[in-house]
């Protein structure tokens, strides 16, 4: 993952610092979820879906997530570490805890990408979304809805004609 230097300065930041709420990295990450401040002041503008998800999980999580860690991971090498495979499938109506990163994956027959995670947000509340390079389901850091993003018939999520699974990372703390 490539991180601005105002990006690597806040997490190489020493737990000592935790009480100033600039340096906060708690404070950081639920500004990002509320969208008061850019993801990209943090992560490389040229940097994926996963990577900008990976960065605001692993300021939640900094016990977890080591900044060598951070460093080293980048595009699609986040979704093993989030545990998309191993997390909890959504089913499409129950609210999203902030914080939460949700991996999304295609199971339509057919598909070139049949079985494989395409997409990473994170979750603001409720069934909001955030994330990059996703049309609906998350571009430019702005509020994506997965209520109206997304078709849910007979507990089969649709994203246009695509069926979709949701995955919602359990490993990992959330707001």
């Amino acid at each position: 993952m490539q991180l601005t230097e105002k990006g690597q300065k806040l997490y190489k930041k020493k737990r000592f610092n935790i009480f100033k709420t600039e340096d906060n990295k708690r404070s950081v990450a639920e500004s990002l979820i509320n969208g008061s401040k850019d993801i990209n002041d943090f992560v490389d503008g040229r940097s994926i879906c996963y990577d900008c998800v990976g960065f605001v999980v692993a300021l939640l999580n900094e016990d977890r997530i080591s900044y060598g860690k951070l460093q080293r991971l980048s595009g699609y090498q986040w979704v093993n570490r989030l545990g998309f495979p191993i997390g909890r499938r959504w089913n499409g109506m129950e609210q999203i805890p902030r914080g939460t990163a949700i991996g999304f994956k295609s199971v339509q027959e057919g598909s070139y990408r049949r079985n494989k995670f395409f997409h990473s947000s994170i979750g603001v509340g409720g069934t909001q979304v955030r994330g990059v390079n996703g049309g609906t389901l998350g571009s430019h850091w702005q509020p994506a809805n997965l209520k109206t993003a997304l078709k849910v018939e007979n507990n089969i999520i649709r994203l246009g004609n695509e069926e979709i699974e949701v995955w919602l990372s359990t490993y990992f703390k959330t707001l």
